[in-house]
């Protein structure tokens, strides 16, 4: 509770000092994501494929430490008038949080963090963050 009072503090002292204050939630997180566990091997025939995954955004939210922690973030940053950024709502489209993307390249590095590429190109709910409109 300290933790998150404490981080409500601080976001409120941001914007009141009148900086552009955005608050960035998890992306979805899973051993299952991680590219290394979609390869699978076999002697016969002699070889590798690689497994399409994805997992239902409903199952992230409700593992009841990400849920939480996640309806507590969320709720934090709106009452500290910052700007809230969720990127389940533009990795996960129709309830399916994939791991790899739509052009077939895996979206993820491990089972934590996106591949840098990726964030690159593709990640553009962060664009705001950087960009200024006028």
């Amino acid at each position: 509770e300290r933790a998150y009072h404490d981080l409500e503090v601080m976001l409120k002292n941001m914007v009141k000092s009148g900086k552009r204050t955005y608050f960035i939630l998890n992306s979805p997180m899973s051993e299952y994501l991680d590219p290394k566990n979609m390869i699978k091997r076999s002697l016969f025939p002699l070889g590798f494929k690689i497994e399409k995954r994805e997992i239902p955004r409903q199952e992230f939210l409700n593992n009841l430490n990400y849920r939480e922690t996640y309806k507590n973030l969320l709720m934090l940053g709106k009452k500290a008038g910052v700007h809230v950024i969720e990127p389940m709502e533009y990795l996960c489209e129709e309830g399916v949080c994939p791991a790899i993307w739509k052009d077939g390249e895996p979206m993820y590095r491990d089972s934590l963090h996106l591949r840098s590429f990726f964030v690159r190109e593709r990640i553009t709910y962060l664009d705001e963050t950087i960009i200024r409109s006028n």
